[in-house]
This record gives C-alpha cells, sequence and structure tokens, in this order.
C-alpha cells in the first residue's frame, strides 16, 4: 500500500522519481494497437497502457500482486467470469496466478503498478 500511495503523490505532482513528466505525453494512443511503456522501474514498476476504443489486453496472469489505476476512460476488467468496469478514478488490486483481461470501453489510460 505505501508503494501506491506514493506513486499516487508522485503521479499528483506531476512528477516520478525527480524528473516531471506528463502522462499525456508519455502515453500516446495508437491505431496499431495498445501502448505499454515502463515509467517507473526502481524499487517498484508502474506501467502505462493506453487503449483505444475496442483494444484489448489479451488474458494472461500476473506472478506478482499487482495495482490498476484508471486514469482515464473505461475499462472492462474481466476475471473470474465477472466483469468490472471500471472508469476514471477507479483502481482494482489483482491477485496472482489468476487469469484476467482488459478491454477499453473508451480510449482509456491507466497505470500498473507492481
Amino acid at each position: 500500500m505505501k508503494k501506491i500511495m506514493t506513486f499516487l503523490l508522485l503521479l499528483n505532482l506531476g512528477g516520478v522519481m525527480g524528473s516531471e513528466k506528463n502522462v499525456d505525453q508519455e502515453l500516446v494512443y495508437s491505431d496499431a494497437g495498445k501502448t505499454v511503456k515502463v515509467l517507473q522501474d526502481s524499487g517498484f514498476k508502474v506501467v502505462g497502457l493506453a487503449f483505444k476504443t475496442g483494444q484489448k489486453l489479451e488474458k494472461h496472469k500476473t506472478g506478482t500482486p499487482a495495482f490498476l489505476f484508471v486514469h482515464q476512460g473505461q475499462i472492462e476488467f474481466s476475471m473470474e467470469g465477472k466483469i468490472h468496469n471500471l472508469e476514471a478514478g477507479s483502481f482494482f488490486n489483482i491477485p496472482i496466478n489468476i487469469e484476467h483481461e482488459l478491454l477499453a470501453k473508451k480510449d482509456s489510460k491507466a497505470f500498473l503498478i507492481k
């Protein structure tokens, strides 16, 4: 939880670990497919995701607990037969070894924190 709060504080301040960055400049939408970019990888990993409407992250599992935070848009998060509609400001704790997938219902940007 401390890692998550630190990240959200840094995001709110507009910088990540001493260097100012802008989410909208770092994560750009692409017609070719989803955008996945590591934004922070020191102590904990922050991966930025950008999806155009209809793009998805196929079914997969994670070997480490993860925290998904939706920054913009709307993402349909499916896990164990349940669909969770996550809108801007929503977050979801993803457990290890459980198959899940994401589908963008609108152009969306999100952060995955591990």
